[in-house]
């Protein structure tokens, strides 16, 4: 919603606006002080290997076009 293009390629360069790297522990560290921890680890719980599995097709995605 506040960020329509989360990825995007200009001619030979790609951009991503988003952490695909992401895992449990760094969104632990990013809401540390938030007073809704629980409910977003709960929630990342949730979809942490549905999210994880997207970021290692686009990560082999793009290194198969690498090696074109």
């Amino acid at each position: 919603k506040d960020c329509k293009n989360q990825a995007f390629r200009y001619r030979n360069a790609y951009g991503f606006q988003f952490h695909i790297e992401v895992n449990y522990k760094m969104v632990a560290e990013w809401f540390d002080d938030s007073s809704n921890k629980d409910e977003i680890l709960k929630r990342f719980k949730e979809i942490e290997d549905s999210y994880l599995s997207r970021a290692y097709m686009i990560y082999g995605n793009f290194m198969k076009s690498m090696y074109k």
